[in-house]
């Protein structure tokens, strides 16, 4: 929870709280996800990349829906996330880490909605990557704008 975070103008995404789930979608089966999501719960989403390429990212919540559907279960989670990724929107919004919050959330409220809850990416100085989510950006802005 952010209770304890004092943010400012010049606070950066690295300030939030952030997440490291990232898979390959050509190599993992929907029931990893599923797997990682339940012995996990605090992870926002899933970010999964193709031969080391950000692809998509899906939100636990938008994931859950889909795999709840009739039959995605049995469809889905014994196949690569490839084969998901044919049958549900998805993007990506990736960011450094030191981008300021108020850009990140301009940014991140120009998504279609149907993407809009999904969690963010910030590229770290290190190369690697995490989740943030939605939420955490949306609170830390609202601290910002009202001091």
């Amino acid at each position: 929870m952010l209770t304890s975070v004092q943010f400012t103008p010049t606070s950066t995404l690295e300030s939030l709280p952030s997440f490291t789930f990232e898979v390959d979608g050509a190599s993992t089966q929907g029931r990893t996800v599923v797997e990682r999501f339940t012995n996990n719960p605090d992870l926002p989403g899933v970010l999964i990349t193709l031969d080391g390429v950000p692809t998509a990212v899906i939100s636990r919540f938008r994931f859950d829906a889909f795999m709840n559907r009739a039959y995605s279960k049995e469809i889905y989670s014994k196949r690569p996330l490839t084969v998901l990724l044919e049958t549900v929107k998805a993007g990506v919004l990736i960011f450094p880490s030191t981008t300021l919050l108020k850009e990140a959330t301009a940014e991140a409220l120009k998504r279609e909605e149907e993407l809009f809850f999904d969690p963010i990416v910030i590229q770290l100085s290190d190369g690697s990557r995490k989740l943030v989510d939605i939420k955490d950006l949306l609170r830390g802005t609202f601290q910002v704008l009202n001091g």
